[in-house]
């Protein structure tokens, strides 16, 4: 990645829009490398850089979202492309952590609420056709959960679950999905909330996965992590059904049908970050929470029996 980056640099310097190597900058590495590019009033620009084209989905993602739910992403200015790397330029935003307490304080819950809303609301104009990605098989899943050894490939009650939370949510409206929406990727600047990391957008299109992504790292800093993953019933906690009665009212996808598919959506969320070489330790922490939710067979039940009771 490093020997690309004078390349896309001399890009950034031919489009006029700033001069990288007249600006003092800090760089973070994690699966991609983010620069900082700083001013002296502390303002300036970020540019992110991927492998491959992960930075033009991201790019794209971002150049639509941003007309579409009141500016709550950053906004990208510039694509670049090299042979093997891609990036995009935005402004330097002075962002700040939303910590768990603020998540439930005003201004920034309603402005949460709206940005979850995203993936269980279906619209017209969701460009399909630059953030489909090929669409998760029901067969490549099952044998996933099956190798990773999250199921039995004999256990039916799993196998029959797995089956129809796929089949429903099919049948339902696609809407792309974030793919990455934890507490960790939501910053403020001021009052505004702006949720950030949108490479993954439309590589999952299940309506209601983003919303469960989100609830797990929210049960998690609750400390009802290890609970939800035995009793179905954690859902109905009051701290996080402040959330789901606000996003999930009268939809397609309702509250008791999003329940049921709670521990699918957590199975995909795994496929993915396994798929896209994300952390092992995040992963490890997934699959120990997958593996006890199967093998409790509690939310089968449930699913058999067609409820999560209140």
């Amino acid at each position: 990645m490093l020997n690309q980056l004078p390349k896309l640099l001399n890009y950034i310097n031919d489009s006029g829009l700033f001069n990288p190597y007249h600006m003092p900058f800090c760089a973070k590495f994690t699966r991609n490398l983010k620069l900082y590019y700083n001013s002296d009033k502390n303002k300036g620009f970020f540019v992110k850089v991927c492998l491959n084209n992960r930075a033009r989905r991201e790019y794209n993602a971002l150049k639509f979202i941003y007309s579409k739910i009141n500016s709550h992403v950053p906004e990208p200015l510039l694509f670049l492309e090299t042979q093997d790397l891609t990036a995009y330029v935005s402004p330097l935003y002075q962002f700040k952590s939303l910590n768990y307490n603020n998540f439930f304080l005003n201004p920034f819950l309603n402005q949460v609420y709206e940005i979850l809303c995203m993936g269980v609301v279906f619209r017209d104009d969701y460009p399909h056709s630059f953030v489909r990605a090929d669409s998760v098989q029901l067969d490549q899943l099952k044998l996933f959960a099956i190798s990773e050894k999250i199921i039995d490939k004999e256990s039916n009650c799993c196998i029959n679950y797995i089956n129809h939370c796929y089949s429903q949510l099919s049948s339902m409206n696609q809407i792309p999905q974030h793919g990455d929406v934890t507490p960790y990727n939501f910053t403020a600047e001021g009052k505004t909330v702006f949720l950030c990391d949108w490479e993954d957008f439309g590589m999952i299109c299940f309506p209601g996965f983003d919303l469960a992504t989100f609830i797990l790292e929210m049960a998690r800093k609750a400390e009802l992590y290890e609970e939800l993953a035995t009793i179905p019933n954690v859902l109905n906690n009051p701290v996080l059904r402040k959330i789901t009665d606000k996003v999930l009212p009268s939809r397609d996808l309702d509250l008791k049908q999003w329940q049921l598919f709670f521990p699918f959506y957590i199975l995909l969320f795994l496929y993915l970050k396994k798929k896209l070489d994300y952390s092992s330790e995040y992963c490890y922490m997934l699959f120990k929470f997958l593996n006890t939710i199967f093998n409790a067979k509690k939310w089968q039940k449930c699913f058999k029996d067609g409820t999560i009771k209140s």
